[in-house]
């Protein structure tokens, strides 16, 4: 019966440290998931302002015709699933970024070289030759029987002012172009 106690003692001293530890990740690295504690709530997306805001994209095709074809990130993802579309296409058709990353050699870099191969598909200029295969023949599926020249990434947010009645403006925030 004592050896039974002291399992639970032990149980509850690790539950005690894990959440002192779990703190100390969230200060470090933001909230983890999934985690012993729940999550704090706080915030809204709403701004000063009143703005809520929300980024979104569109694909401008133009084919070698010189004929221009529009599609949403949901055509170009639709095998995917929904909840992943968006996650996707940030990461794989993002605006690259104005100025280069430097990625170290450190021990988490080590660690998770997954996470690190992220970052360094994110700071691509150019999509890798993979990826652009895949978007063209996708492309050639949506659009059959034409040919695309080009695909412009069009990224931008839908502002909308939870103080007034207009509910959207569109502000333009990057582009990320793929020649074929």
């Amino acid at each position: 019966m004592s050896k039974r106690k002291s399992r639970i003692k032990v149980l509850f001293a690790a539950v005690i440290l894990w959440q002192g530890l779990q703190s100390v990740i969230t200060a470090r690295f933001g909230e983890p998931y999934p985690a012993l504690i729940m999550p704090s709530f706080a915030g809204t997306k709403e701004d000063r302002d009143g703005k809520i805001r929300f980024g979104d994209v569109n694909c401008k095709v133009l084919f070698q015709d010189g004929h221009v074809g529009w599609m949403s990130s949901y055509d170009l993802l639709s095998p995917a699933p929904s909840s992943r579309q968006g996650p996707i296409m940030e990461h794989m058709f993002s605006p690259p970024p104005a100025t280069p990353v430097q990625f170290s050699h450190t021990l988490k870099a080590r660690l998770f070289p997954g996470r690190t191969l992220s970052y360094v598909r994110a700071a691509q200029k150019e999509l890798d030759p993979q990826t652009k295969e895949w978007l063209k023949r996708r492309i050639e599926v949506i659009y059959p029987s034409q040919e695309p020249k080009m695909v412009t990434f069009i990224w931008y947010q839908d502002v909308f002012n939870v103080n007034r009645a207009k509910p959207t403006v569109t502000e333009p925030t990057g582009v990320r172009e793929v020649l074929f």
